[in-house]
């Protein structure tokens, strides 16, 4: 029937995307529906119509046929059929809410965990775990319903669960004494923290958001929801630091430019894959550093408003040892947003590489007061400008910090391995040397005299000596 009216759990069901991002198009008018109290509603025929438009631009989206053959059962996987055979309305609000429990916030608008009005970096699939059990939080949401809201139509297993609430929880600070996520042995979880909530701004209008317009945390989606679906899939993997995550989150961003050219946020997180491999020695062939420089110019123009685009633009520059060009979009990415934590540890690593590592450490310390939850990266650039300086002891613990918060960070197993040597601790720099030859059986004198992009080739030197004094070749 042209006229049949559907749910935004219907819509999101259809196009197999989330219905945050169905809500999110709809809110800005990208898809058309109509609002109804306080739910959201849409024609068959409108939509239909809507997805014609958008094959025109992008023959791989969804055809209007597929909206004739769906049939109120098949949609019921995001629903539920009445006895008639129908959906029923949606249990919860559409409209995004904004839960306040503690020092914390989740801002559904922004998808956006906050501490103190700090964003916390978690990933998306934590973020809609936290959502639905503070959502639910009057009853234990049980493991095959949280296992079917966050991996919809994917075979996982209860681990994958697990881990993603030790990660909610590592985000919370839950503890024996500040429990906010309970595990109820062979039923599931509960959210049992009291919660405030209120209806989330989604027009700018708070002055949490209009703050942070320009930052990274404030994404505006594209048209197209396709293209929004994999850039929130390419975010879950491309923070683990692995090779095959980066490959997988590159795979999600190439995606996501396939069905939307002009997708400003796709092209630089498709840069930072690239400029990863060739950083972290994942790949040898220089053209890598190139396709990165390439594609973060091209984010770059298609939004210079772009903090993360910058960042990537900058670092390919660095290594590109086009210094004062780096260091120009770092000091962009910081005009853009002064709170972007980022944007001042790329600038301290440029710093460090043209010889001024004092300023490095006034610019590491701004980052972890602005992202403290993130200091444990951060540190690594501090072990790089305290190496510089000749403090070595107090490198060699702010780098190991790096390595507790993530031991896939091959930069800083390496700059370990180089701190020890230097301080003719030999037994310790074979043992690291030998753990980064796992990381990297790749790795080699002439790859590292490459990468290093000092600005005094003379330091970039000592370091080939370090490594080769600890047996590397």
């Amino acid at each position: 029937m042209s006229d049949e009216i559907l749910t935004l759990k219907d819509v999101a069901a259809l196009l197999k995307v989330a219905e945050k991002t169905i809500y999110t198009l709809a809110q800005r008018g990208d898809v058309p529906g109509i609002k109804v109290g306080r739910q959201w509603r849409f024609r068959r025929q409108d939509l239909a119509q809507w997805i014609e438009t958008q094959s025109q631009s992008h023959p791989q989206s969804p055809s209007p046929n597929t909206l004739k053959r769906i049939g109120p059962l098949e949609a019921s996987n995001n629903g539920r059929a009445n006895g008639a055979g129908q959906l029923s309305s949606p249990s919860q609000p559409d409209s995004p809410q904004l839960y306040l429990f503690g020092p914390y916030e989740l801002d559904e608008s922004l998808y956006q965990l906050r501490y103190a009005g700090t964003p916390v970096v978690i990933e998306p699939k934590v973020f809609h775990l936290l959502a639905y059990l503070i959502r639910h939080r009057h009853r234990v949401a049980s493991t095959t319903e949280l296992l079917t809201q966050l991996w919809p139509g994917q075979v996982v297993t209860p681990s994958s669960l697990t881990r993603c609430v030790v990660k909610a929880r590592k985000a919370l600070h839950n503890t024996g004494s500040q429990q906010r996520i309970q595990n109820h042995y062979g039923h599931g979880y509960r959210f049992v923290a009291e919660a405030g909530v209120k209806t989330a701004l989604i027009d700018g209008q708070s002055q949490h958001q209009s703050r942070t317009h320009t930052s990274r945390w404030r994404r505006q989606p594209p048209s197209n929801p396709a293209a929004y679906d994999y850039y929130l899939r390419a975010a879950e993997s491309v923070f683990r630091f692995t090779p095959e995550d980066q490959a997988l989150a590159r795979q999600m961003y190439e995606h996501a430019i396939a069905f939307d050219q002009h997708y400003a946020a796709a092209y630089a997180g498709l840069a930072w894959t690239y400029w990863l491999e060739w950083s972290w020695f994942w790949h040898q062939d220089p053209c890598i550093l190139e396709q990165a420089l390439t594609l973060a110019r091209q984010a770059v123009s298609l939004d210079d408003s772009l903090p993360f685009a910058h960042l990537t633009l900058g670092y390919a520059y660095f290594f590109k040892r086009q210094y004062a060009q780096a260091i120009a979009e770092a000091e962009r990415s910081i005009h853009l947003d002064p709170r972007y934590a980022w944007g001042y540890s790329m600038l301290a690593d440029m710093q460090t590489g043209v010889g001024r590592p004092q300023e490095a450490i006034r610019l590491i310390e701004k980052a972890m007061e602005l992202e403290p939850q993130s200091a444990g990266y951060f540190s690594a650039s501090l072990g790089l400008a305290y190496r510089a300086l000749g403090k070595h002891d107090e490198a060699i613990v702010a780098v190991r910090r790096t390595l507790t918060r993530n031991p896939c960070v091959v930069s800083a197993r390496l700059l370990l391995t180089i701190l020890y040597s230097e301080t003719n601790r030999q037994k310790e720099a074979k043992q690291a040397l030998t753990h980064l030859r796992q990381q990297l059986p790749q790795l080699s004198l002439d790859g590292i005299r490459q990468r290093f992009p000092y600005q005094d080739y003379s330091e970039t030197e000592r370091i080939v000596a370090a490594l080769r004094k600890a047996g590397l070749r």
